[in-house]
């Protein structure tokens, strides 16, 4: 990406009609001048479910900094997902008994559990899927062309390298979530998948993501935005009594300071669900990125405080195991979920 000769004001033209080859260098673009910055080595520092890279030229105060981010997003992201386990707990309770009933039924009356296996089974394929899949409500329409960005006074402009990435996962039952990410080329792949249900139930997430480190000399209001692309996958399935599974995917904004959060907007890409007599759905862009819908956040920033700017791509998948239908196999829920993201830009107004 070209920044220069734009005096106090033009337009940005960013092609995304291919699969993002474009790899924007860091700049900020303030009082009508450009400052690219160093592209320095990369420092890691990895624990189990965690993975921060940290461009050198940051300080030691700096570091804990985007490590207390990273810390806090994922305390976030685990809260949020412990009150939606409580929930579903709640709401699926009262459907207990009824499929125990159902169950005892079924097994005193197998001719029952033939007809109504007979009846699912004219919506599945052969492996299980069905053969009206109703991923079409779900498909979007692949992007492709030109972004056009406003450049003004005071507007900084953030590529690759960026400052920092990160990737973590999550899970209840220790399943593990492959991903990637790379400050320098500003690309994020995260795959979380459940073909076997332990126990009742099961989910897994993971996020990959990058930021920049701000500071403000004086107080201004300031407002951030992001483009990026993304090429998604998901499916979810299940043939049990009581099963279920969950797919959801999509790319968020966090700013933090001083480790601590203010604010976030996030733009889920899928969210796709099956349980009772929905067996099976999908989203899939195919092989083409398509353009995120528009984000921002907006946030005071203030003097003698730290902000990480993060932008980051995020999976989750639950799965619920059911009872089987007395005779025939067990078909716990299944769900995957996919994404692949390139973090291009991150603009900043103050």
């Amino acid at each position: 990406m070209k920044v220069s000769d734009l005096g106090n004001g033009g337009e940005l033209l960013i092609n995304t009609a291919h699969q993002m080859a474009l790899r924007p260098v860091i700049a900020r673009y303030v009082n009508g001048g450009v400052q690219l910055a160093s592209q320095s080595p990369t420092t890691s520092k990895k624990d189990a479910a965690v993975v921060i890279n940290v461009d050198p030229s940051l300080t030691a105060d700096q570091r804990q900094c985007v490590e207390q981010s990273v810390a806090q997003m994922i305390a976030r992201h685990r809260e949020a997902i412990a009150r939606w386990q409580a929930a579903e707990a709640q709401r699926s309770e009262p459907l207990r008994d009824a499929e125990a009933a159902l169950v005892k039924r079924l097994k005193d009356h197998p001719e029952a559990a033939l007809v109504l296996e007979a009846l699912h089974t004219t919506s599945r394929r052969v492996d299980g899927m069905p053969t009206d899949s109703r991923s079409s409500l779900h498909q979007q329409t692949p992007s492709s062309g030109s972004v056009t960005i406003e450049v003004r006074q005071g507007l900084e402009l953030f590529g690759t390298p960026f400052d920092f990435d990160w990737s973590w996962q999550d899970s209840d039952k220790g399943n593990f979530a492959p991903r990637s990410v790379s400050r320098e080329t500003g690309v994020a792949k995260i795959t979380a998948e459940i073909s076997d249900v332990a126990g009742e139930s099961t989910w897994i997430t993971g996020h990959a993501g990058v930021g920049v480190f701000l500071t403000t000399e004086t107080e201004v209001a300031a407002v951030a935005r992001a483009l990026r692309t993304s090429k998604e996958a998901a499916y979810v399935s299940h043939h049990n009594i009581g099963s279920n599974a969950t797919s959801e995917g999509g790319t968020e904004i966090t700013v933090m300071k001083d480790g601590s959060y203010l604010t976030s907007a996030t733009d889920k890409r899928w969210r796709i669900r099956v349980g009772g007599n929905d067996f099976y759905d999908q989203h899939n862009t195919e092989e083409a990125f398509v353009i995120g819908e528009p984000i921002s956040v907006a946030w005071p920033m203030l003097p003698g405080s730290g902000y990480t700017l993060n932008l980051g791509a995020w999976v989750y998948a639950e799965a619920h195991s059911g009872v089987p239908y007395p005779f025939f196999s067990d078909h716990p829920g299944k769900a995957y979920s996919e994404i692949e993201a390139n973090l291009l830009l991150l603009s900043l107004l103050r």
